[in-house]
């Protein structure tokens, strides 16, 4: 009987032991962890393009290039020049991820050139010298300049009225002839904005009545109001820069 129990205890010690181990072979096993989606990358595309170039190096352009960096700059997209606070409206067909350099060169030989231009729409100022920040020679930001302007009167006669505004405004500002300009008299006028703001001269003479010129560019020069008699086409003024 004794020995009965005894090989009965041992069969239970034993189908113990084959359980624990059991258990522990089949304990829960760590998830598998997913390795992230990849990004997906935009493929390049064709593109264009479109920059508002402003000369504001405070002289005239002799050369200016656009083209892809790393080949031929092509041709000179000024081969009359460009002045001072002047603009070149400039388009270039490439794909989407390329780079452009811009290049230019000024009369008294300045020479710069900026490498990482993107396909985009977007302003380029051409930067003087001691304009910089850095070494970087252009700008994104469509630039501001003050124009000035000293108006003579060339008409022969009073004029009653004289007024410069920003072309399209309704709002035409103070007369500047006050109570009348004299013939051979002048009165000076200032305009600070974007370099490609356009102004009006407006005025107004009793033989002739009224006259506008509407595409005065920010600059520094004397604008000369004519009589009708005077004029050599439809310019009411006659404009003399000092550049």
């Amino acid at each position: 009987m004794k020995k009965t129990l005894r090989l009965s205890a041992i069969a239970a010690l034993v189908l113990a032991a084959l359980l624990l181990f059991s258990a522990c072979g089949t304990a829960a096993q760590p998830a598998a962890t997913e390795a992230p989606a990849a990004e997906a990358t935009e493929e390049p595309v064709a593109a264009t393009g479109h920059y508002s170039v402003y000369n504001v190096t405070g002289e005239k352009l002799t050369e200016l290039y656009v083209y892809e960096t790393g080949t031929d700059k092509g041709e000179n997209l000024v081969p009359d020049g460009l002045r001072n606070n002047r603009k070149l409206d400039v388009s270039f067909d490439a794909m989407s991820d390329s780079a452009l350099t811009v290049e230019f060169v000024t009369e008294s030989g300045y020479t710069a050139k900026y490498e990482t231009v993107h396909i985009e729409d977007v302003p380029l100022a051409l930067l003087a010298v001691d304009a910089m920040t850095g070494a970087t020679p252009i700008s994104f930001t469509v630039p501001q300049t003050t124009g000035t302007y000293n108006i003579v009167n060339a008409t022969g006669t009073d004029v009653t009225e004289l007024y410069v505004y920003v072309t399209g405004s309704a709002d035409k500002g103070e007369n500047l002839a006050g109570s009348g300009l004299a013939a051979g008299e002048s009165v000076p006028f200032s305009y600070t904005g974007d370099v490609d703001t356009a102004l009006t001269v407006e005025f107004t003479t009793e033989a002739d009545g009224a006259k506008a010129f509407e595409t005065l560019h920010m600059e520094t020069v004397t604008v000369n109001l004519l009589a009708t008699d005077a004029m050599t086409g439809a310019t009411p003024v006659q404009l003399s820069s000092a550049e």
